[in-house]
């Protein structure tokens, strides 16, 4: 929160003055260092904080990357140069944090720059005034009243600036889901990059090349995985339940009852349907008895065929007792939620994996009764279909999600 964003900025800033009020010529490295040696020292949780990853990810960046960018350009007018001041730490803070941002928001705002050349003077002006507007509290009232209302004018700009640049045609380019590894290889290359340019070492240079030649690749084979994806994942969302069917880069989402079910399901499906690519959604009510014949797809009322997998979903309405729908041969049963666990109630004899809800510990009571695959499906549970192979029991594979 704003209290821990205040903390790491304040001890950085310590050991920052400390560093330089001890030593004239101060290694700005160990004093960020020794400030995050004492964060994760007082709390080694900090280190999964998304906020201490971006705060020194930006500083370390702005102090590597600033300089050089800087230099790049010099301009005689005071305020083109602090203009290009301004500019040249904002781009190199967005590069240093840019593989963070991906990896945590899924989105890069293209007009940062713009955004930052109002607002970090803005925000310089803020601080100012909160102590004038402390100061002055002390002795005048007037001055205090005229300085608050300069400061309410500054935020209330930021504010504005914000909104508007974020009103702006392709203001955040979304939808961007890489893995760890790709975030990995990008640091790398920035790395590799700044080294390059530092010493102008082949060896570097051979490095980038290894590096982007791999990330490519990665990327390649993700965007084929994709395209070539075959899967069912079931949700467990609050109120409802959900099974995405997906094939290559489009699904259907069979849902049980639920009101406003399309906004409620984009709502809690948003992180699946980004990391997967699919660029086509549709929602369908499960006890709508639909015929349905896409994506490899039949359905009718609780019974669901897709990719030569037969699925039958148990309406949490319905008791748990499961012999009058044993003739059907599926292959995977998802039940209602179980409260309560009935010996005689499971008989599947031709299903492999057999998926419930369940807010209390039934799984032993599960596997005695049941010796095959059996998933609580307390946030989600997938199964992968490999159309390679023909047998269904081979053909899928069902983990936690």
């Amino acid at each position: 929160g704003m209290s821990a964003s205040i903390l790491r900025a304040a001890v950085m800033l310590t050991f920052v003055i400390l560093g330089r009020a001890m030593q004239r010529n101060a290694n700005i490295y160990n004093s960020l260092a020794v400030s995050a040696f004492f964060l994760v020292a007082w709390d080694p949780a900090i280190l999964q904080d998304v906020g201490f990853q971006l705060s020194y990810m930006a500083v370390l960046s702005i102090v590597v990357l600033q300089p050089l960018l800087y230099k790049q350009f010099y301009f005689k007018f005071w305020t083109m140069d602090q203009i290009w001041l301004i500019f040249s730490v904002t781009c190199a803070a967005q590069v240093g944090t840019l593989p963070f941002t991906l990896l945590y928001f899924h989105q890069f705002p293209i007009y940062f720059w713009l955004a930052n050349l109002i607002v970090i003077p803005l925000v310089t002006l803020i601080l100012y005034l909160s102590f004038l507007v402390l100061l002055f509290s002390f002795f005048s009232g007037f001055l205090t009243f005229l300085s608050a209302l300069v400061l309410d004018w500054s935020v209330r700009s930021v504010m504005f600036t914000v909104n508007l640049v974020e009103k702006l045609p392709m203001s955040v380019l979304k939808g961007l889901y890489p893995s760890i590894t790709q975030v990995v290889l990008a640091i790398l290359l920035c790395i590799f990059f700044y080294m390059f340019y530092k010493s102008r070492h082949f060896l570097h240079f051979k490095v980038i090349c290894m590096l982007a030649l791999v990330l490519c690749t990665i990327t390649v084979y993700s965007s084929y995985v994709k395209l070539t994806q075959a899967e069912m994942v079931f949700f467990n969302i609050p109120g409802t339940r959900a099974i995405a069917l997906t094939q290559g880069k489009r699904t259907i989402v069979v849902y049980d009852k639920c009101e406003n079910a399309e906004t409620k399901l984009n709502y809690y499906l948003k992180p699946y349907i980004g990391s997967k690519g699919i660029l086509i959604a549709k929602f369908i009510k499960l006890s709508d008895s639909l015929k349905i014949t896409d994506l490899n797809l039949s359905m009718r009322g609780s019974f669901i065929l897709f990719n030569g997998v037969k699925l039958f979903v148990k309406p949490d309405s319905a008791n748990v007792n499961s012999k009058e729908e044993a003739g059907l041969g599926a292959d995977v049963i998802w039940l209602g939620e179980i409260k309560t666990i009935l010996p005689d109630s499971f008989v599947f004899p031709a299903a492999r994996i057999v998926l419930y809800r369940s807010s209390i510990n039934v799984e032993k009571d599960i596997k005695a009764i049941y010796p095959h695959s059996s998933f609580n499906v307390k946030k989600a549970v997938l199964i992968t279909i490999h159309p390679a192979k023909t047998e269904t029991s081979s053909r899928i594979e069902c983990g936690y999600f």
